[in-house]
C-alpha cells in the first residue's frame, strides 16, 4: 500500500494538534511532584473521563501542550465517573496534590473552554444560564453536603476551601503564571 507524504505530514499534524495536556503522575504527596514517576498521560478534551493511575498516583505535573488550546482544563473529580458535582480540583498547569488525607481522585478529564458547562451544573447554591468557566475566584459550590468557594492560587490553579473558613483577607486571588511546578494542596 502506498501513502504518500502530504498525507502523513497532514496525519502527524493532526495528531499534534488535538493533545493539549500531558500530565506526569507521582506517587508522593509531599507537595513537590519529585515522588517516583509513575507514568504519563497525554490528550484533549475527546479523551473523555479517564481513571489512569486512580489508587497509585498522589500527585501531577499538568503541563500545557502549546499546541493544544490552551484555554482548556484538566479537573480532577472524587468520582468514577467525572462527574461535574464531584470535581475537587482543576489546573491548566503545575503542580497538584491529587490523593491526600482530605480528597482523593477517582476520575480526571480535559474540559474544552466552550463545554465546560453552565454555572447551574457547577454551582449548587442559584440558578444560572450563562455559559461561564467552571470557577471564578470566590465562588460557592457545593461537595460532600458542604460549601466551599473556589480560591486561584496561580492562573489556572483552584483550589475548594470550606466557606465558613474564607477570609477575603486572606483568600486572595493569585493571577502568578505556574511556569514551574510549585506545590498546590487540596484544603477541602
Amino acid at each position: 500500500m502506498f501513502i504518500s507524504k502530504s498525507i502523513l505530514c497532514t496525519v502527524g499534524i493532526m495528531a499534534t494538534a488535538v493533545t493539549g495536556y500531558k500530565l506526569a503522575f507521582h506517587s508522593s504527596a509531599l507537595g513537590q511532584c519529585r515522588g517516583q514517576f509513575l507514568g504519563s498521560w497525554s490528550g484533549g478534551p475527546d479523551a473523555g473521563c479517564r481513571t489512569d493511575y486512580v489508587g497509585v498516583a498522589q500527585e501531577v505535573v499538568v503541563t500545557n501542550d502549546r499546541g493544544g488550546d490552551h484555554d482548556n482544563t484538566v479537573v480532577f473529580f472524587s468520582s468514577d465517573d467525572c462527574n461535574d458535582a464531584n470535581a475537587i480540583v482543576m489546573s491548566q498547569g503545575g503542580c497538584m496534590t491529587i490523593d491526600s488525607d482530605v480528597s482523593s481522585y477517582s476520575s480526571f478529564k480535559v474540559l474544552e473552554e466552550t463545554t465546560r458547562g453552565t454555572r447551574g451544573n457547577t454551582e449548587k447554591l442559584g440558578s444560572h444560564d450563562a455559559d461561564v468557566s467552571p470557577a471564578h475566584h470566590g465562588d460557592a459550590f457545593e461537595y460532600d453536603n458542604a460549601i466551599f468557594r473556589w480560591h486561584q492560587l496561580a492562573q489556572g490553579v483552584w483550589s475548594g476551601v470550606l466557606a465558613d473558613e474564607w477570609d477575603d483577607n486572606i483568600h486572595v486571588a493569585s493571577n502568578d503564571v505556574s511556569d514551574n511546578p510549585e506545590p498546590t494542596h487540596l484544603a477541602m
